[in-house]
C-alpha cells in the first residue's frame, strides 16, 4: 500500500525488487509519497513507472478485482496526470462492476481517519476529492479500501465499504507489533486479522 522505500533512488528500488524475487506468492503494489514525491511530476512519476512499474493498474483473481490506484494524484493536482488518472479510476470500476466484481481499491493515503467531513491533513484526501470518491465507490459495488501512510492501524466503514490502513513491517506509530492484514474473503464475508512478523518469526 505504497512508501515501497523510504527514498525513491537506485540503490533503496534495487534491495526493494531483491526482496520481492524472495517472495512464493505474487504481489502487486501501490505507490506512495515516497516513492513518487509529495508533489509529483514528470521525474518522479517516470523513475518510478521506469523502475517499479505501472503506479495504476487492475486485476482480477477468483471473481473479484483489485484497483490500484496512485493517491498522490488525488492528494495534489498535477497537470495532465490527474485528471487522466481520475478518468481512467471511474471507467475501470464501471467495467468491474459491469462484471459483478465485488472491487477491493488499494491505495497510499487513507480517505479519512476519524471521520468522513474531517479537515484535510497530512494523512488523508482533500475533502471534496475525498467526497467524489466515496461516491464513486458506494455506486460502483466497491467493498473495501486498502491503504497505509499513517504507521498505525485505522479502521473505519462508510456504508457497508470497509476502510483499512493496517500495519506496517517498517515503524508503528502506535506502538502496535510490525506485521500485515490478512484478507479472507468467501461468499458471503469479507474479514481481515493481523499477522505478526514476530509470530512468523517463531513458526519458523
Amino acid at each position: 500500500c505504497g512508501d515501497l522505500v523510504d527514498e525513491a533512488n537506485e540503490s533503496s528500488y534495487s534491495d526493494f525488487k531483491n526482496i520481492m524475487k524472495g517472495l512464493k506468492i505474487p504481489c502487486y503494489v501501490a505507490s506512495g509519497n515516497h516513492d513518487v514525491g509529495n508533489t509529483p511530476n514528470d521525474t518522479t512519476l517516470n523513475y518510478y513507472r521506469k523502475t517499479i512499474g505501472k503506479d495504476y493498474y487492475e486485476f482480477q483473481h477468483k471473481n473479484y478485482s483489485f484497483v490500484i490506484t496512485n493517491t498522490q494524484l488525488w492528494k495534489i493536482n498535477v497537470e495532465n496526470e490527474s485528471e487522466k488518472h481520475d478518468d481512467w479510476l471511474r471507467k475501470t470500476l464501471k467495467v468491474q462492476k459491469n462484471r459483478q466484481y465485488p472491487i477491493f481499491v488499494i491505495g497510499h493515503y487513507p480517505l479519512y481517519v476519524e471521520f468522513p467531513e474531517e479537515e484535510e491533513h497530512y494523512f488523508n484526501i482533500p475533502v471534496v476529492k475525498r467526497r467524489s470518491i466515496l461516491e464513486l465507490f458506494k455506486k460502483n459495488n466497491v467493498v473495501a479500501y486498502l491503504s497505509g501512510h499513517t504507521h498505525k492501524l485505522v479502521i473505519n466503514n462508510y456504508e457497508n465499504i470497509q476502510l483499512v490502513s493496517g500495519e506496517t513491517t517498517s515503524k508503528n506509530f502506535d506502538s502496535r507489533p510490525l506485521g500485515f492484514r490478512l484478507w479472507q474473503v468467501s461468499s458471503d464475508t469479507i474479514r481481515h486479522d493481523f499477522i505478526s512478523l514476530q509470530t512468523l518469526n517463531k513458526v519458523k
